[in-house]
């Protein structure tokens, strides 16, 4: 909102994270944790910001919708996670559709009520994510291109800074 964007295709973005980090937690299964964990974090981000980047890069080239077109990719990563999941991704030997055990990558559980729902380290990322972007937006010369682009895209041109680029 701050840039003056609305992504609404975050669910796909999130969906091909998922995707890549059981990929690649699948791949390292047998990996020490410490580097299987980072590996597969590292891949989901990578996935989730290339997935983010295709409205990006078709709004400041072509001037298609974000909205348009997130919602539309959000169908085409659900579509790309069906297909990984019953074909490469798929485990051998299972009687079902499902991705293969991540092993070590996967992240330790923090919480633990005994009574069968856990929750892992991952509950914390989005906290430290608000905080982080917090500082990016309020704090840093990119911070504040970005929330004057948003503000007024021609003003922000006129003093130099380039919206395409933010």
């Amino acid at each position: 909102f701050k840039a003056g964007l609305f992504n609404i295709g975050g669910q796909g973005q999130f969906l091909m994270g998922a995707l890549a980090a059981a990929a690649v937690g699948a791949a390292l299964a047998d990996s020490p944790p410490v580097v299987a964990i980072p590996l597969a974090i590292l891949g989901a981000v990578v996935a989730g910001a290339v997935y983010g980047f295709i409205p990006g890069f078709l709004k400041a080239f072509t001037g298609a919708h974000e909205v348009v077109t997130t919602i539309m990719l959000t169908y085409v990563a659900g579509y790309i996670i069906s297909w990984a999941v019953l074909g490469p991704l798929r485990e051998s030997g299972a009687s079902f559709a499902r991705s293969p055990d991540v092993g070590n990558a996967m992240l330790p559980v923090i919480v633990n009520q005994g009574t069968g729902h856990e929750g892992h380290l991952g509950i914390l990322f989005p906290l430290l994510a608000v905080g982080v972007i917090w500082w990016l937006l309020n704090r840093t010369t990119i911070g504040f291109e970005i929330r004057t682009v948003g503000a007024n895209p021609d003003a922000a041109r006129y003093a130099g800074m380039r919206p395409r680029a933010l």
